[in-house]
């Protein structure tokens, strides 16, 4: 490397001489970090010329070569200027792009993880520059001893990184892929030394799901003592010679850090003996607290900790010294010097600490106000609240719903009912927030799990204060985010552009030009929620951002379009609270009324129903596994007969008591108070749009009875919506006519995975035949053959969702099977087609959403399940909302298996007034569904002998026959 020297200064000679021995002796292996030290100091002190850009090249391949990611990071932090240095008169080495570009590895990923490892309390580095510089390798050829040296380390930042920087910006999927990316990084360091020096790390960030994710985690301060005896045992299994540096350090830290986190995490995680921090723990916390060497946050937290543990260690209801003694503790953590502000972690940026002070302060605080009566300790809990939630800033903050949630307690108990139930609105928007930002449906599903049950506890506080219309929107808040989130982001560049943010509508078409918007980074989906994001505090009246459900004023004008009467809430009533009608009209004011009947735990007939519909189900679903051997066959159909007829009968006998209690309990009174608003009296039945909340969205509502037999469906027109934000969504959709094109599936060949569907294929046929003959016919014909236009495959029906060509048509009626999957991790619902194929819910939006101009009238899912939601009640993610949120415009799904013969009948007469009485699709089910009850019913000419039949073999009127089909949409 000696040359033409880079000066004539005799001194600067000397520094080059002594610089490039040193960095000769340490390629060829000798040499320490101390020589690597001296050098990089000459270095970095030497004039520029040519020879000192050689060196410091050499000097980066030492680096490399000698540890990868094991550098030190005293000689991380050099990396960039020795690269500007020997870029200035690049070395003519073939090597040196790929070594380039692996020293810059090297200057992302050593920082980052020595904050992983150590007590550094240097902000986390910029994890997105060193996501981006990791991908970069992908590109880029390296020589094989590097990868050899760096490839697991590279990773093991690579899938750490990326799950840290995803849960920080709250998204939980990259947590999710964990455990498959770390087996990737085993498997590329090789069978004979797992992992390397990431072993350990390797198994303790294998437990980073159960422990970070709120729906897997057990016992947390279990599954966190667990995690540090793995990273113990982890570390015995390393040879000693290698028991140096960072690992025993983390050890260390987490040792110092346990007893404190233990107590953190079970304040509130679990009841009963064994509960409470021990003694030897609450004296293990003060120890702490005075160990010189904390730094103010760790001083702070072991505060917060010894404040909860004098909460927890015993009964402190009355007991006013524990409480006092754990205010002084919060106020002594809350007195440290504060931390600087964290810019890069996403929900947890700006202080966290003082958030968690302040917050434990206030609730503590207000513990004292209920033991002593003293209202000032309640004031000055408000108050810290009110500077947690400016601290916070928004809903982009993980601390949002917390304080938004207990400021809007305190300010209730304060008597200030109308701030206090604006603060529960905005926590809420926290819920809309997370869910949107999840990547994929199963972390949406998680993040929105508390949603509806923390919105109903909101709206109840709204209706306590007599303002239904906060009611309203807290409702709505919880109800249906998953399938909110799976469509929000369809059109963001057109509405970003609108927005006046072309920048970063550009960016967001850049990243789903391949992909989609599933794969958008969570860094990006964070910019554009925020900039489509409305104000927090806004009139009811105004016009909605992407947070918030829905005004009433924009209710009114959907309901208006719709030609209905009246949006509904249902609230089922609880053992400390009643249950309510919460109604926002077509015109005037909301309102409500208490419904104390409306209890799914405490009424037997309810009790019974959803028993006989759980039970009914578990045998149909039971049905559709692969049929035995023929031997067998016959004994075991016979023996599905009898369980059938068992299970039916329980379900008739449980809906007719179930109808008597629907009434009085709901619809009774609820028609009642309808007849006597405003405008009611009009000459049609009343036309109601229901919300069922929880449980009760699995009730027959247009089958409540009344005492003298007649149904609620023969007074009024029902439907259902997912959301007011879906109701809104499909009335701004402009109608789609229906004409005789389109597409009919009726029972495909499922391969023996279900029973075959024989009046399901009479049905379907004589619907095609009487009502659509220009449409295309698939499955199986009434003979049992394959229709000669296709098998029904699950490929027939998403080309017909994006069909282009003209005379496709609008109208979908599946006749055949459908399922649902509650109990596995992917929990969905799906159509069962020919040769067993599936088109599930997921799949729907996202075979929808690939041909925006299709225009979708009508699908009919004469199909068991299909208005069943696989995701929780609340979320109201079904095939039928599925199709609905996808922009078909109007769908009839099915509460529960629907009986075939039965099922046959209704499903002809509503295509009877829908297409020969051109009936909306709405009204059309309702008079389909009263020709069922009509006992002087006749049979309109069209209908087909075979349907006339059935006619004589089956009693339409039954409850099971006709009151499983709902109307949503248009």
């Amino acid at each position: 490397m000696t040359g033409v020297p880079d000066s004539d200064d005799p001194a600067v000679v000397e520094v080059l001489v002594r610089c490039d021995r040193t960095v000769r002796r340490l390629l060829d292996g000798a040499g320490d970090d101390t020589d690597l030290d001296s050098a990089i100091a000459d270095l970095l002190g030497l004039p520029d010329g040519p020879q000192r850009s050689a060196l410091a090249g050499a000097a980066v391949i030492v680096m490399i070569l000698r540890t990868g990611l094991g550098t030190a990071p005293r000689h991380a932090r050099h990396l960039d200027a020795l690269l500007e240095i020997a870029d200035r008169h690049p070395p003519s080495w073939p090597e040196w792009p790929q070594a380039k570009t692996a020293a810059r590895v090297l200057a992302w990923g050593v920082p980052f993880k020595t904050t992983l490892e150590t007590v550094d309390e240097a902000p986390l580095p910029d994890l997105n520059r060193v996501l981006a510089g990791l991908a970069k390798l992908d590109d880029v050829p390296l020589p094989p001893d590097v990868i050899a040296k760096i490839g697991p380390a590279l990773q093991f930042v690579r899938a750490s990184g990326a799950s840290v920087n995803d849960l920080l910006h709250d998204d939980e999927a990259a947590v999710r892929r964990l455990p498959a990316d770390l087996e990737r990084i085993r498997k590329l360091a090789g069978d004979a030394d797992p992992g390397g020096e990431f072993g350990p790390a390797i198994e303790v960030m294998g437990r980073w799901p159960d422990l970070l994710l709120p729906d897997r985690r057990g016992d947390l301060p279990d599954a966190a003592t667990t995690a540090l005896d793995l990273l113990r045992d982890s570390l015995d299994a390393v040879p000693p010679h290698r028991r140096t540096g960072a690992l025993p350090r983390l050890v260390e830290y987490v040792e110092r850090t346990m007893t404190r986190l233990r107590t953190y995490l079970s304040v509130g995680a679990q009841d009963g003996p064994g509960a409470a921090p021990t003694s030897d723990e609450v004296a293990a916390l003060k120890a702490l607290a005075e160990r010189p060497d904390l730094s103010p946050a760790e001083r702070a937290s072991t505060y917060h900790a010894l404040g909860r543990a004098e909460l927890w260690r015993g009964p402190h209801e009355t007991d006013v010294d524990r409480i006092d003694r754990a205010i002084g503790y919060f106020r002594q953590a809350l007195a440290l010097p504060a931390a600087e502000p964290v810019s890069n972690a996403g929900s947890w940026s700006g202080d966290p600490e003082r958030l968690l002070g302040l917050q434990a302060l206030a609730v503590t605080l207000g513990l004292r106000a209920t033991v002593t009566g003293h209202r000032d300790s309640l004031v000055e809990a408000e108050r810290l609240l009110t500077e947690a939630r400016d601290l916070a800033g928004g809903p982009e903050s993980a601390f949002w719903w917390g304080v938004n949630e207990h400021l809007s307690l305190f300010r209730s108990v304060l008597g200030e009912w109308s701030s206090a139930g604006r603060a529960g609105l905005d926590g809420l928007r926290r819920y809309a927030w997370k869910v949107l930002l999840q990547s994929d449906t199963a972390a949406a599903t998680a993040a929105a799990r508390h949603a509806a049950s923390d919105a109903t506890r909101i709206a109840r506080r709204c209706l306590t204060a007599g303002d239904p219309a906060g009611a309203i929107q807290a409702l709505d808040a919880g109800r249906a985010l998953v399938l909110f989130a799976a469509t929000e982001f369809r059109d963001v560049a057109t509405r970003l552009d609108a927005r006046g943010r072309s920048d970063l509508a550009d960016r967001w078409r850049a990243a789903t030009a391949v992909d989609g918007p599933d794969t958008v980074p969570v860094q990006l989906r964070r910019e554009a929620l925020s900039a489509l994001s409305g104000p927090a505090d806004r009139d009811v009246d105004a016009a909605a951002g992407p947070l918030d459900p829905p005004s009433l004023h924009e209710i009114r004008a959907a309901l208006a379009a719709l030609d209905a009467d009246a949006l509904v809430y249902l609230v089922p009533a609880t053992s400390t609270g009643t249950g309510y009608a919460v109604i926002a009209p077509v015109q005037g004011p909301p309102g409500f009324m208490g419904l104390p009947g409306l209890a799914l735990d405490g009424d037997v007939d309810a009790e019974r129903y959803l028993s006989a519909l759980s039970h009914r189900d578990a045998v149909l679903l039971h049905d559709v596994e692969p049929v035995p051997e023929a031997g067998v066959a016959g004994a075991v159909d016979h023996c599905r007969e009898l369980v059938m007829e068992k299970a039916e009968s329980r379900l008739v006998d449980s809906l007719d008591a179930l109808c008597g209690w629907a009434w009085r309990a709901a619809i009774g009174p609820l028609l009642e108070y309808l007849a006597r608003r405003p405008g009611s009296g009009s000459g049609r039945p009343p036309r109601v749009v229901l919300v069922p909340m929880g449980g009760l969205s699995r009730i027959p509502w247009q089958a409540a009875r009344r005492p003298d037999g007649t149904y609620a469906v023969q007074l009024a027109a029902f439907s259902q919506a997912a959301s007011a934000r879906m109701l809104c969504e499909s009335a701004a959709r402009a109608p789609v006519p229906l004409a005789p094109v389109g597409l009919v599936v009726g029972d495909p060949d499922t391969a023996g995975r279900g029973a075959e569907l024989a009046a399901a294929r009479v049905e379907a046929y004589a619907v095609h035949q009487s009502f659509y003959p220009g449409a295309r016919y698939v499955g199986r014909r009434p003979d049992g053959l394959p229709s000669r236009s296709g098998a029904g495959t699950a490929a027939q029906v998403r080309e017909w969702l994006t069909s282009a060509r003209p005379g496709a048509g609008a109208m979908l009626h599946l006749a055949c099977h459908g399922v649902i999957e509650v109990d596995s991790a992917d929990a969905t619902s799906y159509l069962l087609l020919a040769d067993r194929e599936r088109l599930t819910a997921e799949e729907l939006i996202g075979v929808l959403a690939e041909a925006p101009e299709r225009q979708v009238g009508l699908v009919v899912l004469a199909a068991c399940h299909t208005g069943v939601s696989s995701r929780g009640y609340d979320e109201a993610y079904s095939l039928g909302t599925a199709f609905l949120a996808g922009g078909v415009r109007s769908v009839l799904s099915t509460q529960w298996s629907v009986p075939d013969r039965a099922t046959s009948l209704l499903m002809f007469m509503f295509h009877h007034f829908l297409m020969t009485e051109r009936r909306p699709a709405w009204d059309a089910l309702r008079r389909a569904q009263l020709w069922m009850l009509d006992p002087g019913r006749r049979p309109p000419e069209g209908m087909p002998r075979p349907l006339r039949r059935q006619l004589h073999q089956t009693d339409p009127a039954e409850i099971v026959a006709w009151a499983g089909f709902v109307h949503w949409g248009r």
